[in-house]
């Protein structure tokens, strides 16, 4: 029944968190950290975290490899958009429908997407995601961006070890007005 209770990835993430708000890594402040979170944990139990994934060590790192390259293509991007002459950029918010139902990968997803610069997740909800991307005014535009973050959550799935869908499936995306 403890054992239930109090699970090591918890005990370590709070443990992490104290000392942090201690703000000096010491034998007593560790300890006293894995202490807290025992008694936090006895008191307030967690779900069992469960994630029904198989991380693929090449696959994350193609992952990271394509989110740095996109972090540096959006930064560029931006970057001109924000220096160039003429009228600001607009925009456009765009609905995608993801494939995965597994919410850390629909998260993970988001986030990834998010970070990029030039877009931002506004909505997600169940598979529906509606974000707004700059610079983005004609519908093979946002067809464009729907199929990076489609791209973006097959490496997400495919590094989580979930099966991904083909890459020929059809890709819509809206305009959200």
């Amino acid at each position: 029944m403890i054992r239930d209770r109090v699970q090591l990835v918890p005990v370590l993430l709070l443990t992490i968190v104290w000392t942090a708000m201690w703000g000096a890594v010491t034998p007593l402040v560790v300890v006293g950290g894995v202490v807290v979170s025992v008694l936090v944990l006895l008191v307030f139990p967690l779900p069992a975290l469960t994630f029904g994934l198989r991380p693929r060590p090449w696959a994350v790192l193609v992952l990271l490899g394509a989110f740095v390259r996109d972090l540096l293509v959006g930064s560029a991007q931006v970057a001109w958009l924000a220096v160039r002459p003429g009228p600001p950029p607009g925009g456009s918010e765009v609905e995608v429908q993801l494939h995965c139902d597994h919410d850390l990968v629909r998260t993970v997803t988001s986030q990834i997407t998010t970070l990029v610069p030039g877009t931002v997740v506004v909505d997600l909800t169940g598979r529906t995601m509606r974000l707004h991307a700059i610079d983005v005014h004609t519908d093979e535009e946002r067809t464009g961006v729907a199929r990076q973050v489609l791209r973006t959550e097959r490496r997400v799935m495919h590094a989580s070890g979930l099966r991904a869908p083909d890459a020929s499936t059809p890709v819509t995306a809206k305009e959200v007005r």
